[in-house]
């Protein structure tokens, strides 16, 4: 079966389960696809995710055994099952639905520092959460570091028991380095750096907080309101202000 967005597409519209209506498709890659939902009045996102009964099993033992992690910077998720959609067997999940992603804003621009600080903050705290626990991300990459109004997340649909915290250590760094478009002040080269030499998530924090500076005064608000609200896209991460201008002389 060709598992192209012309395959996802036609989805739209339709109820699955008796209670998941896919709305519109905002994600299509081969074998996995994303649509708007709604779970109890709440805007939602519904994923599918095909593949081999072994692979599909495997997703889902993943799901039911980080059940029971909760972490303020964790995407909720609503529900998990499997369907089929034609002659595809599928997972699904049902999580929250993001008001943007990383990848959308440096698309356009890369952060500052002060905003990669709080970035940075937000994630090695999570990302330590799962190790402590057993369990590793795997999939820590720009469009999985989500917002949500003025709160940041991280993906939660491909957590992992026993994965390899060393490969989420590694992922820390290149998105680092990809968020501030390869230009690293310290103490940011450092974390990249240690990323790449078996650095542990908690001495990437000792490190960050060992060269602390003032946080940003606008973490992950909205902004371009204007424009980018006819446009039917709204955007985090604002720019940097505009400097004061100087007080008029007596």
């Amino acid at each position: 079966m060709l598992f192209d967005h012309e395959f996802w597409k036609r989805w739209e519209g339709q109820r699955i389960e008796a209670k998941f209506t896919l709305e519109r498709l905002t994600h299509s890659e081969g074998t996995r696809a994303a649509f708007e939902t709604q779970f109890r009045e709440r805007a939602a996102l519904i994923q599918f995710f095909t593949g081999s009964p072994d692979e599909i099993a495997t997703r889902r033992k993943g799901w039911r055994e980080s059940a029971g992690l909760s972490h303020a910077a964790l995407v909720e998720v609503f529900e998990r099952g499997e369907t089929d959609l034609d002659d595809a067997r599928c997972a699904y999940i049902v999580t929250e639905r993001p008001d943007d992603s990383l990848i959308a804003v440096l698309n356009d621009r890369p952060l500052t520092a002060a905003e990669a600080r709080d970035m940075l903050t937000t994630l090695l705290d999570v990302v330590r959460y799962l190790h402590d626990r057993g369990f590793s991300h795997g999939e820590l990459k720009p469009a999985n570091i989500l917002a949500f109004g003025d709160q940041l997340k991280v993906s939660s649909d491909s957590l992992t028991p026993s994965g390899d915290t060393a490969s989420d250590c590694a992922a820390i760094g290149e998105l680092v380095k990809h968020a501030l478009g390869g230009v690293m002040p310290s103490p940011f080269a450092e974390i990249v750096n240690g990323s790449q030499n078996g650095w542990t998530v908690a001495k990437m924090q000792s490190c960050l907080l060992g060269r602390s500076e003032a946080p940003s005064a606008s973490r992950w608000k909205l902004w371009g309101l204007g424009a980018a609200a006819i446009a039917g896209v709204v955007a985090f991460w604002p720019a940097s202000a505009p400097p004061t201008p100087p007080e008029p002389q007596p």
